[in-house]
């Protein structure tokens, strides 16, 4: 081999260690700047979840005071507060869609028209659902929830099924939740 060869392997040679670890470390700080932000959103994600995990509970104990204080304003009033306290948690921590629902109960509560009450349990049902979709990616059809609370859901079941449904069409909800 002549010296010139030699010479070119030898800087071949030279130059590939160097320009083999430049790649190697741009390739890792991108792969863990990548992993970096991956688990940054994964304990974010975790604080919101802790933040939410009991809603469904709690929306469902506070929607059996109301209808179990009907004629009793200060007990119908505390569960009110209570009920306000969770959709704010909501607005503040939920997703997009349980947040268009709150946004619903409150419009409805707060317009001129009278409500029917199969209207507002059919959002909170739907809320319930949307809530339990979020913690655990499952589509619980809020017809559960309708099933438990309406003492008569033989009788009255359809009408808060079709308020349910009117709503998932009305705020645009997934097609999940629709009731068949």
């Amino acid at each position: 081999m002549d010296e010139n060869a030699t010479s070119i392997i030898s800087a071949i040679v030279a130059i590939a260690g160097p320009v083999i670890t430049i790649v190697g470390f741009v390739v890792s700080y991108f792969a863990i700047r990548t992993t970096f932000k991956n688990d940054v959103r994964k304990i974010q994600k975790e604080k919101i979840y802790s933040k939410i995990e009991d809603l469904p509970y709690e929306f469902l104990k506070i929607m059996q005071n109301i209808f179990d204080s009907k004629d009793d304003q200060e007990k119908m009033l505390v569960a009110t507060k209570k009920l306000f306290d969770l959709e704010y948690k909501i607005v503040a921590y939920g997703s997009k869609d349980a947040i268009k629902i709150c946004c619903y109960i409150q419009e409805r509560s707060f317009s001129s028209d009278i409500i029917d009450p199969f209207e507002t349990m059919a959002a909170f049902g739907l809320l319930i659902s949307q809530l339990k979709k979020d913690l655990t990616d499952e589509i619980m059809l809020p017809d559960v929830f309708y099933r438990i609370t309406i003492k008569d859901y033989a009788k009255c079941g359809s009408r808060v099924v079709n308020f349910s449904n009117d709503i998932v069409d009305k705020i645009e909800l997934d097609e999940g939740f629709r009731i068949k």
